[in-house]
């Protein structure tokens, strides 16, 4: 009945590592075919497994065989790092860091071994089951920081050219099969009036205030539904799923907040979708954004600081 001279030996212990590797496939195979689960379900995975790794260890006769298996620890703090908070993880390594400590307790009573190699060896697992967690947290943290700086402009904190396109796409994508598109329904584009004035006469930085200022207008006059973009230089973008004469309002709304702002004017450009019909695709959405282009231009050549619509 014994597994090896070091191994499990009564069936008791072979049951427990029949069932972790039985559980281990049940699991994979739910994360392959289901949903993804829920926080309480992925709580729940997480300690049975911090619970068959450690029962999985003590059947081992000797213990200090049994612990360079502590480096399966590592990996299920890898997991909480991406998916759960500090707390979760720290209850982790408490426990990982125990079972790890009592192995090593275990190892130090049964079995006549090099005290001070053991002892370099249990510094060197503990280590990396507390590093290759934390280690996840920071690199995952640059991951996040690099994607969200190359979808925002660094200067206003607004969506950039491909971050508005990103999100836009993420707009009219349902959210499940089953859910409907949400439409883009107007397009606003602002462009602020003489703006290379302001730099030539005040300079780059009190440009660049200027435009941080307008970036909180805009901002301040739409709603969380909106998407606010900058585009680049002076030009800013709002993505609307409100009808024409709503989005007018809007447009003119923020308009004439930049207006009483007392720096600089804005000429806005206005392209709706018609009104029964949602954007259900990108050729859409650039020609949206063609159209209130163009609208912006008139508004210029007209002599600024107003709106012009142009209707579907």
């Amino acid at each position: 009945m014994m597994a090896s001279s070091l191994g499990p030996v009564s069936p008791v212990a072979v049951f427990v590592l029949a069932a972790a590797a039985s559980s281990t496939f049940v699991a994979a195979g739910c994360w392959i075919a289901r949903p993804w689960p829920s926080e309480r379900v992925s709580i729940v995975f997480v300690a049975g497994a911090d619970l068959i790794i450690a029962a999985s260890l003590f059947t081992f006769t000797e213990p200090a065989a049994a612990s360079p298996g502590t480096g399966w620890f590592a990996f299920i703090g890898v997991y909480v790092a991406f998916f759960h908070g500090a707390r979760s993880l720290i209850v982790h390594l408490c426990w990982a860091a125990a079972v790890t400590v009592v192995l090593f307790a275990l190892s130090l009573w049964t079995t006549d071994i090099d005290l001070w190699f053991y002892i370099s060896r249990l510094v060197v697992q503990l280590s990396v089951i507390g590093a290759a967690p934390i280690f996840t947290q920071i690199a995952e943290g640059a991951l996040r920081r690099g994607a969200h700086n190359s979808h925002h402009d660094p200067l206003t904190g607004l969506l950039n050219r491909r971050g508005f396109r990103a999100a836009v796409g993420d707009r009219m994508r349902p959210a499940c099969p089953t859910a409907a598109r949400v439409g883009i329904q107007a397009v606003l584009m602002i462009d602020l009036d003489r703006f290379k004035s302001v730099n030539d006469t005040h300079g780059h930085d009190h440009g660049d205030r200027v435009l941080r200022r307008i970036a909180r207008i805009v901002t301040e006059a739409c709603s969380d539904s909106e998407l606010v973009a900058r585009m680049g230089g002076e030009e800013f973008v709002v993505a609307t799923s409100l009808p024409v004469a709503t989005a007018t309002d809007l447009a003119e709304r923020i308009r004439q907040s930049i207006d009483r702002s007392g720096t600089v004017t804005a000429s806005v450009g206005l392209a709706s979708a018609a009104p029964s019909r949602t954007v259900p695709g990108a050729s859409d959405i650039d020609d949206l954004i063609t159209r209130a282009d163009q609208a912006m231009y008139r508004a210029k050549k007209s002599g600024g600081n107003r709106t012009v619509c142009d209707g579907p």
